[in-house]
């Protein structure tokens, strides 16, 4: 009996130390009524300077005069978060070029928007960085 109890204690701590997921609005159709948000790299990201491109939509149609900030943090503790600002480039086509990721690992982009009317919407993306 008692090694089932160490076997379940140790299956349960193992499964505690997983990372939560992170929620990717791309996919999220509990958003279908405000703006559509999607966040991807400008090709592989790498660590180092990896362009972040983040796509704002409302009914289909690009939006503009959006403003936003892209954090990027690591999923442990300990790590200095990357911060950016998107540079509108095109309507509903935001850029950050300069953000660069400092760590090989998994990470969290974060663009926190504030839409011309004064809107605020998150949008979260995982991913990871290998050497």
């Amino acid at each position: 009996m008692f090694r089932i109890s160490l076997f379940f204690l140790i299956l349960l701590s193992l499964v505690a130390c997983k990372p939560p997921e992170a929620k990717d609005s791309s996919s999220s159709s509990a958003q279908n009524s405000g703006p559509q948000i999607r966040i991807e790299t400008d090709g592989d990201p790498v660590l180092g300077t990896t362009p972040i491109v983040v796509y704002v939509l409302q009914n289909g149609e690009g939006v503009s005069g959006a403003q936003i900030e892209i954090t990027g943090d690591m999923t442990h503790a300990g790590m200095v978060p990357v911060i950016a600002q998107a540079v509108e480039s095109e309507k509903g086509l935001y850029r950050a070029d300069d953000f660069a990721f400092t760590m090989a690992g998994d990470w969290i982009l974060t663009a926190d928007i504030e839409m011309a009317d004064g809107e605020k919407v998150r949008a979260e993306k995982s991913l990871t960085i290998v050497k």
